[in-house]
């Protein structure tokens, strides 16, 4: 509160912690490559539902271009 600086988690420093310490970096979403077809759904952490025709967009996954239920709300991928 008297200085101003925030309490950084580690490896992230600044006044207001939005930079990586030294030999740190912050990872954007093009660093990272995921298919949503293996998520789990948020509430019940069971296989999402989708469907797919390998005719539409077949080289743009591994399953091609997928349509997702509307019946889960949130999909949630394991990063490891």
């Amino acid at each position: 509160k008297q200085t101003g600086q925030c309490v950084c988690r580690s490896s992230i420093v600044g006044r207001d912690c939005n930079q990586p310490a030294m030999g740190h970096y912050f990872p954007s979403l093009h660093h990272l490559q995921y298919e949503l077809e293996d998520g789990l759904t948020k509430k019940h952490q069971t296989p999402v539902r989708y469907e797919f025709d390998i005719n539409e967009f077949g080289n743009f996954s591994w399953k091609g271009y997928v349509r997702y239920s509307t019946l889960q709300s949130e999909v949630q991928l394991p990063i490891q």
